[in-house]
């Protein structure tokens, strides 16, 4: 499976593309003829989506069937031998190999019914003035003393810019930015933070969030939500101070931000009793802390 970890470690501590590998060699460890695997790949970088491509072509060698699920139609051009297209809940055509070359612009034309001509429209980029910059932020593995998360790492975006982090599965990209907000991950070393030329000290969460920073987790069922909240109190989970008056949530104050939105548990809890009012940080009698 390309996956190099100890087979004691506990898979909560993994990352969701170790966690998806793990999950791909469990249903391989039985006596299976027919694989079905749904977007096997979206949680794995290029390298590690190419060793998971690798190990299908051998098992299709020894006989075992696939079915592979996924958005990714260079992958699909790479490994399938047919392919069906599904349209609004139909089957609408499928391709063989063997009778037709297959490329992404021919499983295009046949997902949107008619031929893209520009899939990708220019444009011309125009960022603005340096706005965010990180210089040497080194960061200690919490759990391997010694160990770096991170070793002096500098970067720098622009307004209105967008920047991507690259790297094989572990070369800490997800640790790099945990850190950085709120140093929510790691032991920090050393390094510095700017934002608009003067330097800030993000050393806990709220203080991210207080200069604008906003994290959306890799996880984000686990480390982004609270499943048994509302969508509307989610949505202002990380704004409290705009809708709570004197450290008490106020209900109509929090309503016209969000009026759009109809009052729906993200997970429905049926011992769960509503609350308007009441004081911040403590557990009402009849429901959980807010």
């Amino acid at each position: 499976m390309g996956l190099e970890v100890d087979p004691r470690t506990p898979v909560k501590s993994l990352g969701v593309g170790q966690q998806q590998l793990v999950e791909i060699a469990k249903a391989l460890s039985k006596d299976v003829r027919l694989l079905i695997l749904d977007e096997p790949t979206s949680a794995l970088n290029e390298s590690d989506s190419e060793n998971l491509l690798d190990l299908l072509r051998g098992l299709r060698g020894k006989g075992l069937t696939s079915i592979m699920i996924s958005h990714k139609l260079n992958e699909i051009e790479a490994i399938a031998d047919a392919v069906t297209i599904i349209r609004d809940g139909k089957s609408i055509e499928r391709l063989d190999v063997q009778d037709e070359p297959l490329d992404e612009d021919r499983i295009i034309r046949g997902m949107v019914g008619r031929s893209l001509e520009a899939r990708y429209p220019s444009r011309e980029p125009r960022p603005g003035e340096v706005y965010f910059e990180v210089e040497g932020w080194t960061v200690e593995d919490p759990a391997i003393p010694g160990r770096l998360l991170s070793k002096a790492s500098s970067f720098h975006v622009r307004r209105g810019e967008i920047v991507g982090f690259a790297g094989v599965m572990g070369a800490g990209r997800t640790e790099l930015a945990r850190s950085i907000f709120g140093r929510s991950f790691g032991t920090y070393r050393s390094g510095t933070v700017r934002i608009g030329g003067k330097e800030v000290h993000l050393t806990t969460v709220e203080k991210a969030i207080e200069h604008g920073l906003a994290y959306v987790p890799e996880d984000r069922k686990t480390l982004g939500l609270n499943l048994l909240d509302s969508i509307r109190d989610t949505i202002v989970a990380a704004d409290l101070d705009r809708v709570i008056p004197r450290l008490l949530i106020d209900e109509p104050r929090g309503v016209p931000r969000r009026r759009a939105l109809p009052h729906r548990p993200a997970r429905q809890d049926p011992g769960r009793q509503p609350r308007r009012r009441h004081p911040l940080g403590r557990q009402p009698a009849e429901g959980r802390p807010r």
